[in-house]
């Protein structure tokens, strides 16, 4: 092994010893750790980082150890515990683990005072330790896809955190002591076994993101209204059966997904949300949609397919500003004239309806790019329809091809 004794550097050369050396350096790689050795060194950079991934690596270099890290990339490889040494890394911020074998969060882990970013995605975690909360500093925890049962009551203790993701765990409840989380502005608990919707969240005041999809939540509570920075609410796959009318209260929501749930009516107190773009209704028990749904001024995309609608809901030719209509797989029997009053339309999906007849009032929509019509009744399309993408299915091509402009893209699906 070669010896280097008291001189600055720019670059670390494998199978060397550096002693006393000064290094001043921007980035570092698997590369550098390949036999070598520090003795009483120091560092310098704009931030000291590492990168380990995909390097098939079983544990960390001992030599790591020796610099005053700031970024730590162990991303994709077969490492299956985290050393007590990493204690060592006192000015590490950043620490990548996503994709390893990992089963427990040691004690020293913890001891990372500094640490801002944690990944351990996609690892075989089945707890997490009581002294996460000892991780002060920590704004993103990121431990999705692992085995998860439980979340600590000291995740309380980390009160700058903005992001926790848990998602793709088996976590049955989330602790009350989630309130105490005054920064967080993103929680993903989708894909667990939560039943209960943790009414604590309410107390969450700069939350901006909450992600609940599949698991088995029954009920939303009436203090949701209380989230009022809350941009985005996903509780698609549940066993939701009904909306409270305090989600009128979330003034700042842009996009509501309430997707294969169970729901049988929308509240009027929708609409309130005056910021909404999207909301997403698919696959429920919905009848008829109330006339106060005309006065969502904001709202883009509109799904309602598969649910229970006898008719074409009438308050929905009030939201001009609709750019995405889903109706498929309803009972709908007639479209009416007004529906030409929806000028900012591009996509109209009334697949699998009983539509025996299309109006030619859907011809003064100059936005429409896309019409499903396919598995309905339809004789006949006006020839006033041109210049867009209809999409058929192979019955309806057949008797139908023959009276399109030539201006329509026949699309069979």
């Amino acid at each position: 092994m070669k010896i280097v004794r008291g001189e600055s550097l720019r670059k670390i050369t494998p199978n060397t010893k550096y002693m006393g050396c000064a290094f001043y350096l921007d980035g570092l790689g698997y590369e550098d750790f390949v036999n070598v050795e520090f003795d009483n060194c120091s560092f310098r950079g704009i931030q000291l980082s590492l990168d380990l991934s995909n390097s098939t690596k079983k544990q960390i270099p001992k030599s790591v150890y020796s610099i005053p890290l700031e970024a730590l990339n162990l991303n994709n490889n077969q490492i299956s515990s985290i050393p007590k040494e990493i204690m060592r890394l006192t000015s590490l911020k950043y620490l990548h683990l996503r994709r390893n074998e990992i089963s427990t969060i040691s004690e020293e882990t913890c001891q990372l005072a500094s640490l801002v970013f944690l990944n351990l995605n996609f690892n075989q975690l089945r707890e997490i330790p009581q002294e996460i909360g000892l991780l002060y500093s920590l704004r993103y925890l990121l431990l999705t896809f692992n085995q998860l049962t439980k979340v600590p009551q000291e995740i309380g203790l980390l009160s700058c955190l903005e992001e926790l993701h848990l998602c793709n765990n088996q976590i049955v409840q989330i602790p009350e002591e989630i309130e105490s989380l005054c920064s967080l502005k993103k929680l993903y608990l989708g894909s667990n076994r939560i039943k209960e919707f943790p009414k604590k969240i309410a107390q969450l005041s700069c939350l901006e993101e909450l992600h609940l999809y599949y698991n088995r939540i029954s009920q939303i509570p009436r203090e949701i209204g209380q989230l009022s920075s809350l941009v985005y609410l996903c509780l698609n796959y549940n066993q939701v059966r009904e909306i409270p009318p305090e989600i009128g209260l979330l003034s700042s929501l842009k996009q509501l997904y309430l997707s294969n749930n169970q729901i049988s009516k929308i509240p009027e107190e929708i609409a309130q949300l005056s910021s909404l773009e999207e909301l997403y209704l698919s696959n429920n028990k919905i009848t008829n949609v109330p006339k106060k749904v005309g006065e969502l001024c904001c709202l883009k995309e509109l799904y309602l397919d598969s649910n229970n609608l006898n008719e074409f809901p009438k308050a929905i030719s009030e939201i001009f500003s609709l750019e995405e209509l889903h109706l498929q797989s309803n009972n709908i029997v007639e479209i009416p004239r007004e529906i030409s009053q929806l000028t900012n339309l591009k996509k109209l999906c009334l697949g699998y309806n009983n539509i025996s007849q299309i109006p030619k009032e859907i011809a003064q929509i100059s936005s429409l790019e896309d019409l499903d019509i396919q598995n309905n009744p339809i004789s006949k399309i006006p020839k006033e329809i041109k210049n867009i993408n209809i999409y058929l299915d192979h019955n309806q091509e057949k008797q139908l091809s023959k009276n399109i402009h030539k201006s329509v893209n026949i699309v069979i699906s």
